[in-house]
């Protein structure tokens, strides 16, 4: 399998202060199959004498490196001329105030990979703001009321920039307004489920806090989804002046204190820095554990209210979530069923009684009542006890007999977002069913009820029993071949409204798609 051509794009001006910082993240890529296009306005400052003495470190490392300085109309302007000197079949911007996460980010999306059908990607981006990293959260489902994802972390197919160039008569949101397009045009949206960027959160999008709305607005207008009445949108406006007057005249710690909170809002609070281990008082964890039952008895019923709303799902009584799930829309949270740590893909569901953790669940899901994730292993020979005070010095239990950790207890999918268990795409989990860690189960398969899953479900298999093995294909290989490269949950709603119809014959609804 070839490795496709990739064309990194950054578009800058007078950016001395940060040019280098990206221009070293570009550069230290592990991935050889790139191009790097660097478009500046005409910068006045030293940007293009950095940008010169770059040229000879891409030349030793064998990166085309192509520079353009010249005047043009801003950002978006800059963008599309950008894309007709780009090669590559994948295109991604990289603006000059922000850069790759570390140097595999190329190489993990495109290594060994194969996105046949896929039209735009997209990962993972931290926000950086006064020292301290957030994950950008990524709800694709909500691309009608929000930026989806940062358009630092997608992967654009070339031919696609060039049939729909951004839209220069907007400032501040033409990719939002290039998204809606794409996502209005039924292109197919894949997550390639790894941290691609650092976004640096003092951009023009970020301090233009009322332009940004207003524009966002008028965006929202033109693809028919404007939502609020007049009544409503000058009652927000009024709001969002507030906003950018706080940003504009607030000290920097009234401000810090303000913008932490509106992450706590939004289930953005968990900080990707590690923090300091240090082992807390008795009176330190009962003041948390007093803390952490008032605010779920008292106060999250209301929080609730504003996830239903905002993400267009349904959370039934008793049900909790914690600040690290993420709901992606038209999710269904059962009755007392518990959520630490996990993001529901768009129009998934959980049933009653379930209890997951550090799981990550696809698009279309079918979770039933009391499903469990099993988290956590203990040696079963050669180690003379089991308990973990012998084999583990970071325990909870408030004492360790270990100096240090000689057995892993925990299998990871992806470390980094602490993510234990990978369910996929349009899965059925049967009632009862438990689900060990380090388990992926591929898309469309379909676990049976009471089942425990020991090990890796292949795309389109039925499995069950204790431990759960394979019981049949749910399809021929034609149709599960078919179903791998139409992906259709990553389509969009409207598109899945145009070929409802078709999902009712598998053979059908290839057929008529052209797979």
């Amino acid at each position: 399998m070839g490795e496709p051509l990739v064309s990194v794009v950054t578009v800058c001006y007078n950016g001395e202060k940060s040019i280098k910082r990206v221009l070293d993240s570009v550069l230290c890529q592990k991935f050889d199959n790139f191009e790097y296009i660097i478009k500046d306005g005409g910068s006045t400052d030293r940007t293009k004498e950095i940008i010169e003495g770059y040229k000879r470190k891409f030349k030793k490392r064998g990166i085309p490196l192509t520079y353009v300085s010249k005047k043009d109309e801003g950002i978006y302007d800059a963008m599309n001329k950008a894309v007709s000197l780009c090669r590559g079949e994948w295109v991604q911007f990289m603006n000059a105030d922000d850069r790759f996460y570390n140097s595999y980010v190329l190489s993990n999306v495109f290594s060994g990979k194969d996105y046949e059908g896929a039209d735009i990607l997209y990962g993972d981006a931290l926000e950086q703001e006064f020292g301290q990293y957030y994950y950008y959260p990524k709800r694709m489902g909500e691309i009608e009321s929000r930026m989806p994802f940062s358009h630092q972390s997608s992967f654009v197919r070339r031919r696609v920039l060039e049939k729909y160039p951004f839209n220069i008569s907007y400032k501040i949101g033409a990719d939002y307004d290039f998204l809606l397009t794409a996502y209005k045009e039924g292109l197919s949206f894949q997550d390639v489920n790894t941290i691609v960027s650092v976004v640096a959160k003092e951009g023009v999008s970020t301090v233009n806090l009322y332009d940004t709305f207003v524009e966002s607005m008028e965006i929202r207008k033109r693809h028919g989804i404007f939502l609020m009445t007049n009544k409503e949108y000058k009652r927000v406006l009024i709001f969002v002046r507030l906003k950018q007057i706080g940003m504009d005249y607030f000290p920097k710690w009234l401000k810090f204190c303000i913008r932490k909170v509106q992450r706590i809002m939004r289930g953005q609070q968990r900080q990707v820095k590690k923090k300091r281990d240090g082992k807390k008082t008795l009176f330190c964890r009962k003041i948390e554990e007093a803390g952490s039952i008032l605010y779920r008895r008292l106060l999250f019923p209301f929080v609730r209210i504003g996830i239903e709303k905002r993400r267009k799902s349904v959370m039934r009584q008793g049900s909790y979530i914690n600040g690290g799930t993420v709901l992606k829309g038209r999710n269904y949270i059962g009755k007392n069923t518990y959520l630490s740590n996990v993001e529901m893909g768009f129009g998934s569901y959980i049933s009653d009684k379930g209890i997951l953790k550090n799981t990550k669940i696809g698009k279309y899901t079918s979770i039933g009542p009391e499903v469990q994730t099993i988290l956590g292993r203990h040696p079963s020979h050669t180690f003379a006890a089991v308990h973990p005070a012998f084999f583990s010095k970071g325990t909870d239990l408030g004492f360790a007999y270990s100096k240090e950790t000689v057995f892993q207890e925990f299998d990871y999918i992806d470390k980094e977002k602490n993510i234990q268990v990978l369910i996929g795409n349009d899965v059925w989990i049967g009632s009862g069913a438990k689900i060990l860690q380090g388990v992926t189960i591929g898309d469309g398969a379909i676990i049976g009820a009471g089942s425990l899953v020991t090990k890796d479900v292949p795309p389109y298999e039925v499995y069950g029993g204790i431990p759960a093995k394979k019981i049949k294909d749910r399809f021929g290989d034609r149709e599960k071949e078919g179903l791998k490269r139409l992906q259709w949950w990553n389509k969009g709603e409207p598109w899945i409204l145009a070929h409802v119809k078709e999902f009712k014959d598998v053979k059908e609804l290839l057929l008529k798609n052209g797979q």
